[in-house]
């Protein structure tokens, strides 16, 4: 039998994921230009942050390292998308630089699903979106490396 108790608690990590993927959603739809692109450029926006969450899906991540994992993706993808508009970057190619930094953010999610199993949905949801975050730098950091 479920407490009473513990039902709020689940429901909060529910409620963050929902929130983050609508931040997702309204970064990615403030990037892209209202043109005949719209929907093409909207979808390849939010695709990395599909693949990412639908692979945590298929290992069985819990409801609160899918939105930790969801806060990182969406800050990283309006502090980028900030990066790309301002200083005269628009081009194509800086994209690609946006692109590269999944896989950090795949290895942070699994880190997470390993770390987090009895941390409360909170403290699972702040660690988890700190470790996706820093995946993805070091994922970013290692190529500008790699590039330079």
């Amino acid at each position: 039998m479920i407490s009473t108790g513990t039902v709020p608690a689940r429901r909060v990590d529910h409620w963050i994921a929902l929130v983050a993927v609508l931040w997702a959603m309204t970064s990615a739809t403030l990037l892209t230009r209202f043109d005949e692109y719209f929907w093409g450029n909207f979808a390849l926006l939010l695709a990395p942050h599909a693949i990412v969450l639908g692979v945590l899906l298929i290992f069985r991540g819990p409801w609160a390292v899918f939105a930790g994992t969801e806060i990182a993706m969406a800050l990283f993808l309006s502090l980028f998308g900030l990066w790309f508009s301002t200083g005269g970057r628009a081009e194509a190619m800086a994209w690609l630089w946006y692109f590269f930094s999944f896989p950090g953010a795949l290895a942070g999610g699994f880190l997470a699903m390993l770390r987090t199993r009895d941390a409360t949905p909170l403290i699972a949801v702040s660690l988890t979106a700190s470790w996706v975050f820093a995946g993805m730098l070091v994922d970013l950091a290692s190529v500008f490396l790699w590039l330079w």
